[in-house]
């Protein structure tokens, strides 16, 4: 076998190796519809999240109709609130909050 016989013969075993197991990560991706009803989940929960809080950096990630959120809130109150909103968003079963309470600092006056 010629060198470039050899050279035509391990690339293509290659490209074969590559392109099957890019189609295995592909297959257990989302399906377009699942996309666009995470992306739906997301665009509202965040959208009534700031409109009623107005919590602009929020994390609001959805996955399998759970959503998770993160951050960092003010007074503990709004943490509750941004959790009851995304509970009331169509299509969330459940919630994670993960928002942080920052700590009130006191101010010294001099």
């Amino acid at each position: 076998m010629s060198k470039t016989n050899l050279l035509r013969s391990v690339s293509m075993a290659f490209a074969l190796v590559i392109s099957s197991t890019g189609c295995g990560a592909i297959f257990e991706r989302e399906t377009s519809g699942e996309y666009v009803e995470k992306a739906t989940i997301t665009t509202k929960g965040k959208a009534s999240i700031v409109n009623e809080l107005g919590l602009k950096q929020t994390g609001v990630e959805p996955m399998q109709n759970v959503v998770q959120l993160s951050g960092f809130v003010d007074p503990p109150r709004t943490r509750i609130g941004a959790g009851e909103i995304a509970r009331n968003t169509p299509g969330v079963q459940d919630v994670g909050n993960n928002l942080v309470v920052r700590r009130q600092q006191g101010r010294r006056v001099l």
